[in-house]
């Protein structure tokens, strides 16, 4: 073979072509009527999901409506509290002023020592007051603030319970 011959022969080697795809058996499905009492059960399951899916729908928007309302209610009741709290440190401001200027106008140490036990006596019954007013307070704010939170759950579990 000559050298033309042997470039001919390799370059008119055509590629491999690829196989013919294979033709895809047509299924056949066996064709048949779903029983009236299966349609008849979906369908009531369909329906029983959806009106679950309503309550706890519901529930949850119940429940979000009550968890504002709580944080509001303990907001107010912060407030309060800081108010209390405000004024408790206010008193104390004042009458301690009231105290350095009464010691102004002593003439004996008995009668500064005498004005000092008069103040601590005051102050630790105003101390006792505040005390006692803060933890009432707390408590109503505690209340208030789950109030709205424990209604909606005894109302969540009733609709649950009914839903049964």
């Amino acid at each position: 073979m000559s050298e033309n011959e042997k470039k001919v022969s390799v370059e008119a080697v055509p590629a491999k072509a690829a196989p013919a795809p294979k033709a895809v058996p047509e299924l056949k499905f066996v064709t048949a009527e779903v029983p009236q009492v299966v349609r008849k059960l979906a369908e009531q399951s369909v329906t029983k999901a959806k009106d679950t899916y309503e309550v706890f729908k519901t529930a949850a928007e119940n429940a979000s409506g009550a968890i504002e309302d709580s944080v509001t209610s303990a907001s107010k009741g912060a407030t309060a509290l800081n108010r209390q709290i405000i004024g408790a440190i206010k008193d104390t401001a004042t009458a301690q002023f009231d105290l350095v200027s009464d010691l102004a106008g002593v003439r004996t140490p008995a009668e500064a020592i005498e004005l000092h036990n008069r103040f601590m006596r005051a102050r630790m019954d105003a101390l006792t007051s505040r005390s006692q007013a803060i933890a009432r307070l707390v408590g109503e704010i505690t209340i208030e603030a789950a109030k709205p939170i424990r209604e909606n759950a005894a109302r969540t579990f009733d609709v649950i319970a009914d839903a049964r």
